[in-house]
């Protein structure tokens, strides 16, 4: 900015960054206030902090930009103004993916099917299938007393309660029988 003249403008016609990056402010003149701003196209990937800069006669500022991840050939434009509009000027930015391969690689496991031993559903279902019916009993016997409790003290929060450990236990009964224990 202001290279050779007061708020001139001097910017590449088009940019291409890799992930996040910095814009370089670089003042060669009279202290300025810079506006930055990303039209609808690139404001959908990158951001940032802050679109106003005052720098320093002399100063160079630079100004980071957040870029969205796994964003790829995603392009506009970056507006700089000074001179509280006099002067504008338009660089064409595109962003890539930062070190990131467009492509992906398949390899022969994908056409083996599942190991059913490494289905983490089929784990619950098999601790599910561990409780032994002496138990359940015990769990049902125990809802059943709480129920009556909280109908007898007219307590509302033990009625639901109660009524929600029922449903859980008729809920492992009937895992269980789906899929029993492998003693």
């Amino acid at each position: 900015m202001n290279d050779g003249r007061l708020h001139e403008i001097s910017a590449p016609a088009e940019f291409t960054a890799e992930g996040p990056f910095e814009i370089e402010l670089v003042n060669r003149g009279e202290s300025v206030h810079a506006h930055l701003h990303f039209d609808d196209e690139l404001s959908q990937v990158a951001s940032l902090s802050e679109t106003n800069h005052y720098v320093e006669a002399g100063d160079t500022r630079a100004v980071p930009v957040k870029v969205r991840p796994n964003v790829d050939g995603v392009g506009g434009r970056l507006k700089v103004v000074t001179g509280y509009g006099a002067e504008r000027q338009f660089v064409s930015v595109t962003v890539e993916s930062e070190g990131r391969e467009s492509t992906v690689e398949v390899d022969e496991s994908l056409s083996e099917p599942p190991d059913p031993d490494d289905d983490p559903e089929l784990d619950v279902l098999a601790a599910i299938g561990d409780v032994s019916m002496p138990v359940l009993t015990a769990g049902f016997a125990v809802v059943v007393l709480a129920l009556l409790v909280g109908a007898v003290v007219e307590s509302l929060v033990l009625l639901v309660a109660s009524g929600i450990a029922l449903g859980a236990l008729g809920t492992v009964a009937a895992l269980s029988q789906y899929h029993p224990s492998t003693d």
